[in-house]
């Protein structure tokens, strides 16, 4: 009787470890069909870009989304670094809102085709139009300088 109960116990134990370990090891398997893909976004002259009005507005923050994630770069910040876990061999897509108290102001949309090991990383500058001179029309003047 005490060799059936050893064996039983034993046979439990074993079911325990497998019901315990094999979703750990299906997950790190799972875990090999995905590619970490790391967007470097930055502003140039964020100084300049968080006062310039966008379509009559000024932005207050960025909203970087992909795969169901949200992530924000607040006002003044001159950029940051994002990363996406995202399928081997897939089509990336991100959008990027610009934004004005919650509110959308404009939407930019990127996509990449064949994410894998090597083609992961991306780089994306945001800036705000350049400052343009004074546009002048003068009848009637013989000559016309700008400085």
């Amino acid at each position: 009787m005490a060799r059936i109960k050893k064996h039983f116990m034993l046979l439990l134990l074993f079911t325990c470890m497998t019901i315990v370990f094999l979703p750990i090891a299906a997950a790190s398997a799972a875990d090999s069909d995905f590619v970490k893909v790391t967007v470097n976004l930055t502003i140039e002259n964020p100084d300049y870009f968080w006062q310039y009005p966008f379509l009559g507005k000024k932005i207050d923050r960025v909203c970087v989304s992909s795969m169901g994630e949200k992530q924000y770069v607040e006002a003044q910040s001159s950029g940051q670094i994002f990363e996406f876990n995202f399928p081997k061999d897939y089509q990336f897509r991100m959008r990027v809102e610009l934004q004005n108290n919650n509110s959308v102001v404009n939407t930019l949309y990127f996509s990449k085709r064949g994410i894998n090991e090597t083609n992961n990383t991306f780089n994306i500058l945001l800036k705000a139009p350049e400052p343009q001179s004074v546009v002048v029309q003068a009848q009637g003047f013989d000559e016309t300088k700008t400085q």
